[in-house]
């Protein structure tokens, strides 16, 4: 099964399903854990200290301590949706909100295209 198909049951998927979709060999209460993983939520990116101030904030990291997180982007203007992860999460995001990374790929040329907040 693919995850598009998948993705149209509107089913939520278990670790049965991701295993067969992704090939991997995660157990339920594996998942159950990374999904009880905390998540913060930005709705304006326009200041890159203060995100990732609450970041470290958040994981219970010093200034100076890596952390390892996964991301989800949502374009507003076009629902597009991009999942990243990093070892080094604060650094890989403030890279992006200060645009010092080069616009390739399908994230970054969306997001440098429009303001980061209106």
């Amino acid at each position: 099964m693919l995850a598009a198909d998948f993705m149209k049951t509107g089913a939520i998927p278990n670790a049965t399903i991701i295993n067969s979709v992704l090939k991997l060999n995660v157990t339920q209460k594996e998942l159950d854990a990374l999904l009880d993983i905390s998540s913060i939520t930005f709705n304006d990116l326009s200041s890159s200290r203060v995100i990732t101030d609450l970041i470290r904030k958040a994981k219970g990291a010093t200034a100076k301590q890596d952390i390892a997180g996964i991301y989800i982007f949502k374009h507003l203007p076009t629902v597009s949706q991009y999942v990243g992860s990093s070892s080094q999460l604060v650094a890989r995001l403030r890279g992006y909100l200060v645009r010092t990374h080069k616009p390739i790929g399908k994230l970054l040329p969306l997001l440098y295209s429009t303001p980061i907040s209106e």
